[in-house]
């Protein structure tokens, strides 16, 4: 069960350039934004990866918005952000041994970042409609893949109820405009 004490978001390589090619990019984009802005709203810490950004370029514009002060990119090289010594460091730094994993690209990034999370014994909760690919298939199978090493499926809304767990907070009311 997420618990707002242990879990902490990864937004993994949602970058300008990678965009333009992503199944159903819009959609991703909406949701991402919106678990970033649960998640801040929670006051859960939210690491963020970028791929050779030389090359791809910086974060999503819309992204960067909606982290606010949250934006401090970790630079990667390696496919899985667990890889990178930066990473880790920040991850290991944060406490948290529960993971809301989104980004791009599902097959690639998340799921070996996923993988070596899993490894390290961390449980990672999968955000389904945070995630995407340039093919549809790719998606479905690193989906039934990080399902099938142990991650725990769920969607931006269900994440952030479980991590709320009440109704009738000042929380719980600003998450309700949010999604409206």
């Amino acid at each position: 069960m997420l618990n707002r004490d242990e879990a902490v978001l990864v937004v993994v390589d949602v970058q300008e350039k990678l965009l333009p090619a992503i199944h159903d990019q819009e959609q991703m984009l909406r949701r991402t934004r919106l678990l970033i802005r649960g998640a801040g709203l929670l006051q859960l810490p939210i690491l963020v990866t970028e791929q050779y950004p030389q090359g791809i370029g910086p974060t999503d514009a819309g992204i960067v918005k909606a982290l606010g002060e949250s934006y401090q990119p970790i630079q990667k090289a390696s496919m899985s952000a667990m890889s990178e010594p930066a990473f880790l460091e920040a991850l290991v730094a944060s406490g948290r041994r529960q993971v809301i994993l989104c980004g791009i690209e599902a097959h690639v990034c998340v799921y070996l970042t996923a993988q070596d999370m899993r490894a390290d014994s961390r449980a990672v909760y999968v955000a389904t409609d945070c995630i995407s690919s340039r093919q549809e298939r790719d998606y479905a199978i690193a989906v039934q893949r990080m399902e099938a090493i142990g991650c725990c499926l769920t969607t931006h809304e269900m994440a952030v109820f479980e991590l709320l767990r009440q109704s009738g907070t000042s929380e719980f009311k600003q998450w309700i405009q949010m999604i409206r």
